[in-house]
């Protein structure tokens, strides 16, 4: 579901993973393929992406003794497609989970982009 972003924060203290907002597209340069955290498709070295660090917070305070406040998971990935729908609708203040599939976000956005254009008619 689309919403706009509030820039609220909720720290993500249950270990739940947060990710930082990217800001172009990049070369697919890891040893090995990957997929699209959106829609699955094969992304293949070179190709064009668009990467996000991930990380959570320490769960405990040995693990944060080890490891620090903030830990680094996987990066993920968006295909060129669904990364130009992120870039997009980030650019018009909507709040995206980008595991979520970009192709229903902009199914989604739409559908109201022509609700609206149909009520300033009115």
């Amino acid at each position: 579901m689309l919403y706009f972003d509030s820039g609220f924060d909720d720290g993500c203290e249950d270990g739940r993973w947060y990710y930082y907002h990217a800001h172009n597209f990049d070369n697919y340069q890891k040893k090995r393929r990957t997929r699209c955290c959106s829609c699955k498709s094969v992304i293949s070295i070179d190709d064009v992406v668009v990467c996000f660090s991930r990380y959570r917070n320490a769960l405990n305070d040995i693990e944060e003794k080890i490891m620090g406040e903030e830990i680094r998971l996987a990066d993920y990935y968006l295909c060129e497609k669904c990364g130009e729908i992120y870039f997009n609708l980030q650019d018009l203040g909507y709040a995206i989970d980008i595991t979520a599939s970009m192709s229903e976000y902009m199914k989604e956005y739409l559908e109201i982009a022509e609700a609206d254009r149909k009520a300033k008619k009115w």
